[in-house]
């Protein structure tokens, strides 16, 4: 069975909520993070660059850290200190052919997937496996490629878009594959219209929906178990209270939640328009990335012509998506990043039990990207109820990851 539905693209102040559950104490007071570790600096041997995505071993504590331009996996130990690399630039066993990007713990096993193929350690970072495949769903101007086994054996797929003009970018699939990258089963259909536009080099992400899950097909979804995918339905009913459907799908596509989650939409006011339009014309002419060496520079011709085109392409609409982003907690805990709070910088996140009922709510003083100012310069990369994994960048734009445990006043039963 697949599930079909529209889907809604969804990404410490530090004070949670939580609600009575049967067989649960309330707990009325404010919950804390209290920060066990910082990884990084600005020269040592153990600073990073960009980070995207970490995992940890759940028996060692060790954390893998992917540093795709270096070609290799940075790996610490649970007190921070730098113990080793895996892989180098190139293409034979344990090689990244193209920079690693995603990391997943899993089995006894750490994957490492990289532009091209996915790669399995061993605990001490020795090559076990890899799985390489390219799977062209042209009506979708998509590629797969593997990205980690799932609970079943088969494999979760990162979704590359490529830029084939005639590609239908508002309907797009989340798909299982087999190690040859036969295709097994569709685990959801996702109406993404909204997500994407059509652009004069070919299609772009709207920045109210840049981080769904829909557009890029990224892990962040799968549970921790890797069983099953977590998203959020499109929005109905109107006034001052809708709803939006939490659902969690098995990875053969059966729904084993769909819950419907009040909320009061939040309007996009006057000011917030004019910061929108201003920023998204200034990305899109490439104001942020000027000298920046990895990044495509423009004359001032083409930025100025860049910058009209932003005005015609893009829409905002009367109310904030409710949610930004899903991240299925290690625990089995649910993770909603809640509408833009933009003049306060601020992401609100809600955690959900596996029921799907809200359990915390926190705040996150989440700063700004120096390059795409919608995207936040604090990212939650891995969460459960007792320890958050968050990485940040400081005012020299250096890279940091940190642990924090969670205090919450009194314990749940």
């Amino acid at each position: 069975m697949t599930a079909v539905f529209r889907f809604n693209a969804v990404p410490l102040a530090l004070c949670w909520l939580a609600l009575p559950l049967a067989g649960q104490t309330v707990c009325e007071v404010d919950w804390t993070l209290d920060e066990t570790l910082r990884i990084g600096s600005l020269d040592g041997n153990d600073a990073l660059e960009y980070v995207q995505d970490l995992a940890v071993n759940p028996e060692s504590g060790e954390v893998y850290v992917p540093q795709y331009f270096r070609g290799e996996v940075m790996v610490f130990s649970q007190s921070g200190d730098l113990l080793r690399h895996i892989g180098q630039e190139g293409s034979g066993p344990g090689d990244f052919e193209a920079g690693p990007m995603v990391v997943t713990w899993t089995d006894g096993e750490l994957w490492v997937a990289d532009r091209f193929r996915a790669q399995s350690f061993d605990a001490g970072g020795r090559p076990v496996d890899f799985v390489s495949f390219d799977v062209p769903v042209l009506h979708e101007g998509s590629l797969f490629r593997p990205e980690a086994p799932l609970a079943d054996g088969s494999f979760w797929a990162r979704r590359s878009l490529t830029p084939v003009r005639d590609g239908n970018y508002s309907r797009l699939t989340l798909r299982r594959y087999g190690r040859d990258g036969s295709p097994l089963d569709t685990i959801a259909q996702l109406d993404v219209s909204r997500v994407r536009f059509k652009t004069a080099g070919g299609f772009g992400d709207h920045p109210l929906w840049s981080t769904s899950v829909g557009a890029r097909g990224l892990g962040d979804v799968v549970t921790g178990d890797r069983s099953a995918v977590v998203l959020v339905d499109e929005p109905s009913g109107a006034g001052p209270t809708s709803f939006f459907s939490l659902m969690r799908i098995s990875i053969t596509g059966d729904t084993l939640l769909n819950r419907a989650i009040p909320f009061e939409p939040v309007p996009v006011t006057d000011e917030e328009r004019e910061w929108w339009f201003r920023e998204f014309a200034a990305v899109m002419a490439g104001d942020y990335t000027v000298g920046r060496p990895r990044y495509r520079q423009l004359g001032e011709a083409a930025r100025n012509r860049a910058r009209r085109d932003a005005a015609e392409l893009l829409w905002l609409p009367e109310h904030y998506p409710p949610v930004r982003r899903v991240l299925a907690g290690t625990d089995g805990t649910i993770w909603l990043l809640r509408e833009f709070r933009l003049l306060a910088e601020i992401d609100r996140w809600e955690v959900y039990d596996q029921g799907g009922s809200l359990i915390g709510r926190l705040d996150l003083r989440a700063g700004r990207d120096p390059t795409t100012p919608w995207i936040s310069s604090q990212r939650l990369l891995q969460a459960s109820v007792d320890e958050v994994w968050t990485t940040s960048m400081d005012d020299l734009e250096v890279p940091y990851i940190h642990r924090f445990q969670v205090d919450r006043g009194c314990q749940m039963n």
